[in-house]
């Protein structure tokens, strides 16, 4: 029986194939990762969140107990008349539609 030397060719041309390919993967993932900042910056920006959070203080004291600093909350209400959504007669006297906000 005849040996087909063919086939034997073959191993060897899918084999290089394969090992192409591994290659070509192996240079991109090193471009990728190593190379390239970009797409870090992308995962940074997207998997932290900078946000900058002010504390609430509390009282703050001297060493002989007296009050030196102490903090209060402080809350802005803006009341703008720039859309009517109600008729012109409550217009008149804007005081009587704010609401008098204290924080304790």
């Amino acid at each position: 029986m005849r040996k087909d030397y063919n086939l034997e060719k073959r191993k060897y041309v899918i084999g290089g194939f394969i090992a192409i390919i591994a290659v070509i993967y192996v240079c991109r993932l090193f471009g990728l990762q190593i190379q390239d900042d970009q797409y870090k910056d992308y995962a940074d920006n997207n998997a932290f969140l900078r946000k900058t959070v002010y504390p609430s203080r509390g009282m703050i004291y001297d060493r002989n107990d007296s009050l030196v600093v102490y903090n209060q909350p402080a809350y802005d209400v803006t009341y703008m008349i720039s859309t009517p959504l109600i008729s012109a007669e409550h217009y008149q006297s804007p005081r009587k539609n704010l609401m008098h906000v204290s924080v304790r």
